[in-house]
């Protein structure tokens, strides 16, 4: 048996014939042990499954049908290692669209993780993570250098102005935008007022919008409104003349916003703003005084919003009076008439 075992210093059979392995029980090649010390050293680590012919067959055959997740169930592989050995072998796959969950880890990750831990960490290819960087704008070679001067002003604007003003102030994508302010902690950063803040605001109420002191102060007009709701206040708009500043945030905002967001940024009620945007001709009243002209795109947003919202809610979004808006429901006859129990008649639509 032992005469039989070292018989022509043959290699034992290895059953697995996908698994490389080399015994400690060989004798030295004719290289002067070099590979022996190496079989020693391979000997300790797990056994390296190699890809078969029929493995390559079945990965050529399916890859670009079914992609890697099919392949993962009858190879008993890896994704990350399928992709590997199709990009190797250069065969096409199914190109799978990027959620927006994975470009959110992408952008808050590129300059973390190298390319390859995040095509591991995604189950995509190297090569995929690779062109979807480049697509958007994040590659090293494709990122301008932020000034100190742009640093400066994201760090004075950031939170209060909207990222999509930043973007064009500074002549970045709005991605571009979001991501720095991440790096430099502004979008985990959290703007508490100090008491003498605080009483600042409180002094200034009815003399201040809640506009200009959350600029002044660096936080977003919501702040200031808790603040004044926390100590009883409610703005009295009739007693507050209205500011050149407040008529330029209101000829901007007006038709963009809702009434609410613009009056609850004023510090001053829904009426108010209404009234003063009238004044302005903002709402576009004809010579007559009668109501302007409804648009198409707000007649598709009527369709959309109706069963979803109320008559008088969206009336609020398009800046209409909820007369106006039943009426336009009415006209384009997509308000369903409810009727009365034992009844063909049908009632009235029902105004909200």
């Amino acid at each position: 048996m032992g005469n039989n075992r070292n018989n022509g210093n043959r290699k034992e059979k290895v059953l697995n014939p996908n698994i490389w392995q080399l015994r400690l029980s060989d004798t030295k090649p004719k290289d002067g042990g070099k590979s022996g010390r190496l079989s020693k050293k391979k000997a300790g680590k797990k056994l390296i499954n190699r890809w078969t012919k029929e493995e390559d067959a079945l990965l050529r055959q399916w890859y670009p049908k079914e992609g890697s997740p099919y392949l993962e169930k009858i190879l008993d592989r890896t994704r990350t290692a399928i992709q590997a050995r199709a990009e190797k072998l250069r065969i096409p796959g199914t190109i799978r669209t990027w959620t927006r969950k994975e470009e959110v880890f992408l952008k808050h990750n590129y300059k973390k993780m190298t390319a390859k831990k995040i095509a591991q960490r995604l189950k995509r290819t190297e090569q995929s993570v690779r062109g979807k960087l480049h697509k958007s704008g994040l590659t090293a070679e494709a990122s301008r250098k932020w000034s100190e001067d742009e640093l400066e002003y994201l760090r004075k604007h950031y939170g209060i102005t909207p990222v999509k003003e930043l973007a064009v102030e500074l002549e970045r994508s709005m991605d571009a935008v979001e991501i720095k302010a991440g790096r430099i902690g502004l979008a985990r950063k959290k703007r508490v007022l100090t008491p003498k803040e605080k009483s600042w605001v409180i002094r200034n109420l009815g003399k201040i919008a809640y506009l200009n002191m959350a600029k002044s102060l660096g936080v977003s007009p919501q702040v200031v409104q808790k603040i004044a709701h926390a100590n009883g206040y409610r703005p009295k708009p009739n007693m507050r003349p209205w500011t050149k500043g407040d008529i330029a945030y209101l000829r901007k905002s007006y038709g963009k916003k809702s009434r609410k967001e613009i009056a609850m940024a004023l510090g001053r009620s829904v009426a108010t703003v209404q009234t003063k945007a009238s004044d302005l001709q903002l709402t576009n009243p004809d010579q007559h005084g009668k109501h302007r002209s409804w648009l198409r795109q707000e007649e598709q947003k009527v369709k959309r919003l109706y069963g979803k919202k109320t008559h008088k809610e969206i009336a609020e979004i398009l800046g209409r009076s909820v007369a106006s808006v039943a009426g336009k429901i009415a006209m384009l006859g997509i308000g369903t008439p409810r009727k009365k129990r034992g009844s063909k008649n049908d009632s009235p639509p029902d105004i909200r």
